[in-house]
């Protein structure tokens, strides 16, 4: 696995359809959530070994940023134009979201590797482990905060504007 670098984002896809994220801290070692007690909804954050982030997968991949920290392959800032006339909850968060990525998307920036790995380091100590959330705070919000200052997770997008969809297709 000599292509990934010291401070890359990566992921692997798990059986289960999710993409499970982490910081690559050399030495074939990567700090990520790690499940506590067997406990699926919930975790800490550690630094393993690679062969256990891998978790018997065989390809991983590497998230790739543009100067200015944003995910080079699909991040969108405008607001989703609505199909219908009917805006539930799933359309106020989605709406929140973009706007919220609008005005204050250039907080973010992209840390070095170095710094990304610190950061990342810092929340294995004791005292300083963030809580994880499945919505608000999962692997991936925490591996691209490391790189980019900003919370985010694109699984977590993507299942809204499915609800978003769905709700839209159910007649009332």
């Amino acid at each position: 696995m000599a292509e990934i670098n010291f401070g890359d984002i990566i992921y692997v896809e798990r059986d289960l359809g999710y993409k499970h994220f982490g910081v690559y801290s050399g030495d074939k070692k990567v700090i990520h959530y790690v499940k506590d007690d067997g406990d699926f909804l919930d975790g800490v954050i550690c630094e393993t070994s690679l062969k256990r982030f891998l978790g018997g997968n065989r390809v991983c991949y590497i998230v790739d940023f543009d100067n200015f920290g944003r995910r080079i392959h699909n991040r969108q800032i405008q607001p989703q134009a609505l199909t219908d006339s009917r805006i539930n909850i799933f359309d106020i968060l989605l709406i929140g979201k973009s706007l919220y990525d609008l005005f204050f998307g250039d907080e973010r920036k992209l840390y070095s590797p170095e710094e990304t790995v610190q950061r990342a380091r810092e929340h294995t100590e004791p005292g300083k482990n963030r809580g994880y959330d499945l919505f608000f705070h999962n692997c991936e919000h925490f591996a691209i905060w490391c790189k980019t200052g900003v919370e985010e997770s694109e699984q977590i997008d993507e299942f809204l504007k499915f609800l978003c969809d769905v709700s839209r297709s159910v007649k009332v």
